[in-house]
């Protein structure tokens, strides 16, 4: 939750001493989008943000903040459904699944023209 991550990191960010650089990755855009929350409440001016994968929010943060969101990587959730239905269909019925779901990311940036960052 991106309230819980707020607070957990702006405690977190009190130890940090003045002038470090900190970098920012979380387990979904929006818990990140609670820590550079934080970030910006703690008056960090070197804080990267690296958003993980690729929803709407975390897309929208990387145009709107350039200068600390450098980029996402993107997992394309609207392409998960062929891959996950199968194997969700396949272990619903008993059958043995991988363990690994070949679901990739890339990595996006402002400037990446599917973005439509201006």
């Amino acid at each position: 939750m991106a309230t819980t991550a707020y607070n957990t990191t702006l405690n977190a960010l009190s130890a940090v001493p003045s002038g470090s650089v900190v970098l920012m990755q979380a387990v979904n855009d929006e818990d990140l989008g609670g820590m550079a929350s934080a970030a910006k409440s703690r008056h960090i001016a070197n804080y990267l943000v690296n958003s993980f994968g690729g929803d709407s929010y975390g897309l929208a943060q990387v145009c709107a903040d350039p200068t600390h969101y450098v980029g996402a990587w993107y997992l394309d959730p609207a392409g998960w459904g062929p891959v996950l239905l199968s194997i969700v269909m396949d272990e619903m019925n008993g059958v043995k699944v991988p363990q690994n779901t070949n679901i990739a990311g890339y990595e996006v940036t402002h400037s990446t023209p599917f973005l439509h960052c201006k």
